[in-house]
């Protein structure tokens, strides 16, 4: 009796134990968004109510539908909830896990206090004095980067003048019709891992809007996102491009409804890392890749690679980065191949993972575009336009060399228009992190 009775406590140990696990990987698939909007503001409060019934009527139902992640949306609007003290309780308390995406959503009134390229959010009443109730959009996104999560979008909607001027109503900008949404592509843009902010315009600059309607800067960001995981879309749905087609669509739609001065999104990438997709069953791709990694440390490279494919055919982007390398360096079954197979197949694996911003992958295919060389076979020939794309790519997640070869790229026309302006630009965030050849370039175009 005993014995039975032992057993059945254990069996409800491990059915108590399955229940657990299976709660945390849901938790741990979470979107969590959390949007403040004003909507007591006479100027702003039609398109803030505007925004928030698109959000809570079509994209986060998108995003609940297609993404395969459980969605929390949170609303904070009104006289109670729209305050600098709301900001920060729920912020501070938010609760999150490491696979998790935390989106923080404002469209309100803000300025810009002279101190970086962001703005201060104006959140409680209008007609109060504004700096003790505004919060900068950089504090938030510094308490919610240390929260556990995957993907981070801290994204304002914002003027960013020098205290707050309202802006003029002009001709309704451009539309953006509705887009069929391919599922896979939904669950790949939020299966990304990295931290991102982005606000509407740049210091300086006024945030426009058609009363009773989104502002421009939210209606080309909610379009972009349903772009880029349309069908008829043929990039990669990543956030690098959601924020690129953003930032062109809303200077054009401003410019189109006949505001008298330009507005233009800012946006930057701080963190990038590399995804861990969801996975329903069996192994995670982290775990096969951390198999791949310890047979590879103790030179079974024949292991090494099942156990990069496996990873790397899941989606990790680290694992097609390795997987990749493995060709390059003709390791295990690569050393029975011939140099053009192993150069074909370590660009296939580059692409896929610099296509979810990998940095190395991108950067290493940004050469091998300029130069058509292959270790030291040449290959074929250069292709200034490739070079330039995955150059840029491995750029903007911050590769000092590839920096370097994008200010090249703008100096001499490589695969874009010439511009030196930005060439100089490049050239010195390459500078900056210590590239040599950057620091030379620049003092070649008298800037030192």
């Amino acid at each position: 009796m005993i014995n039975k009775n032992n057993g059945i406590m254990k069996q409800y140990a491990l059915i108590f134990l399955l229940w657990i696990l299976c709660s945390s990987q849901s938790m741990s698939q979470t979107v969590h968004f959390l949007m403040f909007a004003d909507t007591e503001e006479q100027e702003v409060k039609a398109s803030s109510m505007e925004s928030i019934n698109y959000f809570r009527n079509t994209m986060i139902p998108n995003i609940r539908s297609y993404s395969g992640r459980n969605v929390i949306d949170r609303y904070f609007y009104g006289y109670s909830d729209y305050t600098k003290d709301k900001v920060v309780s729920v912020i501070n308390s938010l609760s999150s896990g490491g696979n998790d995406v935390i989106i923080f959503y404002y469209t309100g009134h803000g300025y810009n206090d002279g101190n970086g390229e962001y703005p201060c959010l104006t959140l409680g009443k209008d007609g109060t004095p504004i700096p003790p109730r505004a919060i900068l959009l950089s504090s938030i996104y510094s308490t919610l980067s240390a929260k556990p999560h995957a993907l981070l979008l801290v994204v304002a909607e914002a003027c960013n003048v020098e205290y707050q001027t309202h802006p003029q109503n002009g001709r309704k900008g451009s539309s953006y019709p509705p887009m069929e949404i391919n599922p896979s592509k939904m669950r790949q843009l939020f299966n990304q891992a990295g931290d991102y902010m982005a606000c509407s315009s740049r210091r300086g600059q006024k945030s426009n809007n058609i009363m009773g309607d989104r502002g421009f800067f939210t209606a080309a960001f909610c379009a972009a996102i349903n772009q880029v995981c349309s069908n008829s879309c043929s990039d990669s749905p990543t956030w690098e491009s959601v924020f690129t087609r953003t930032k062109s669509a809303t200077a054009r739609s401003v410019e189109e409804a006949g505001f008298p001065n330009p507005q233009n999104p800012y946006w930057e990438c701080r963190k990038k890392k590399s995804v861990q997709p969801i996975t329903s069953v069996g192994e995670s791709a982290v775990s096969k890749y951390n198999a791949g990694v310890q047979y590879y440390n103790s030179h079974d490279y024949n292991n090494a690679i099942k156990y990069f494919k496996e990873a790397a055919q899941m989606g990790y982007a680290e694992a097609q980065y390795w997987l990749g390398n493995c060709c390059d360096r003709g390791l295990g079954e690569y050393g029975w191949k011939t140099v053009y197979q192993n150069c074909q197949e370590r660009n296939l694996w580059f692409q896929k993972a610099a296509e979810q911003g990998h940095a190395k992958a991108a950067s290493s295919l940004g050469y091998f575009y300029r130069t058509g060389n292959y270790n030291e076979f040449k290959i074929g020939k250069p292709d200034y336009n490739l070079a330039f794309k995955y150059y840029k790519i491995a750029a903007d997640n911050g590769d000092k060399v590839a920096q370097r070869e994008v200010g090249n790229c703008y100096e001499f026309g490589l695969g874009v228009e010439e511009n030196q302006f930005r060439a100089v630009e490049w050239y010195k965030k390459a500078a900056i992190q210590g590239d040599g050849e950057a620091a030379h370039a620049l003092s070649r175009l008298g800037y030192n």
